[in-house]
């Protein structure tokens, strides 16, 4: 279950992370300007510093998509563990040297 949501969720997020990644957003436009120029600072030609720019805002949406889906997961099971917590209530207490099974 936990895989699947896992799956599931990093999906929808990247879905969702990959809309802002528009020629026309004024965010995406000035990161990918900065990596680029951080690549032709480090050595890379002016094509070489774009493609490797755009690569590195994909693995950023990736690794971001992730870390929601992780905690979407992790909301989720904390929300399990609390609404199972009552449930031990309800559980036969056992005495100590009391016969198991029957």
């Amino acid at each position: 279950l936990a895989q699947t949501m896992l799956t599931r969720r990093a999906q929808f997020h990247q879905s969702r992370l990959v809309e802002r990644l528009a020629p026309t957003h004024p965010t995406f436009v000035f990161g990918l300007h900065q990596l680029q120029r951080a690549f032709q600072a480090a050595g890379s030609s002016a094509e070489l510093a774009s493609k490797q720019a755009i690569s590195a805002m994909l693995d950023m949406v990736q690794r971001q998509s992730q870390i929601l889906s992780y905690l979407d997961t992790f909301r989720f099971l904390a929300w399990c563990a609390l609404f199972a917590l009552p449930l031990v209530f309800l559980f036969k207490k056992v005495q100590p040297g009391e016969a198991h099974g029957h």
